[in-house]
């Protein structure tokens, strides 16, 4: 299922490849099964970019906005 551009994409860290995030026109996506499924993290439009500093912790950066993104 499309969710519209992504202008980023990553694998997250220690996900065997599985473990996907999108950041782009509708916000954050992750998946958890290579890209077959997808949850909506965020609705935020104004990012471009994600990046892990490891698999609990990410830094997302868009227009006038810098977030830092812990997850479980």
């Amino acid at each position: 299922m499309g969710f519209g551009y992504a202008s980023c994409v990553q694998y997250v860290p220690g996900g065997n490849g599985k473990e996907i995030m999108c950041v782009g026109s509708e916000g954050i996506q992750y998946s958890q099964n290579g890209g077959e499924n997808w949850m909506q993290l965020s609705t935020d439009p104004r990012l471009f970019t994600i990046r892990f500093l490891n698999r609990n912790t990410a830094i997302a950066a868009g227009y006038n906005k810098v977030l830092r993104l812990h997850f479980k």
